[in-house]
């Protein structure tokens, strides 16, 4: 599974809309959009606020991805 793709299945159970997390971490709405049509993959930088975000640690988070 690719980091994005976890992100969203983890977003779905948490309840959590793409304009949530942008604002949580200080994004657009789009860029955001463009990690679930696998356009782009979230910055190095945006892990750990988007794990503070959805409440899981980063290993939670990755744990998920090929």
């Amino acid at each position: 599974m690719k980091i994005s793709e976890h992100i969203f299945q983890i977003m779905e159970t948490k309840n959590v809309s793409q304009m949530e997390l942008a604002n949580a971490i200080g994004t657009s709405q789009s860029v955001v959009s463009d990690w679930k049509t696998k356009k782009t993959n979230p910055a190095a930088n945006k892990i750990i606020p988007i794990c503070d975000c959805l409440d899981v640690s980063a290993d939670e988070l990755l744990r998920g991805c090929d």
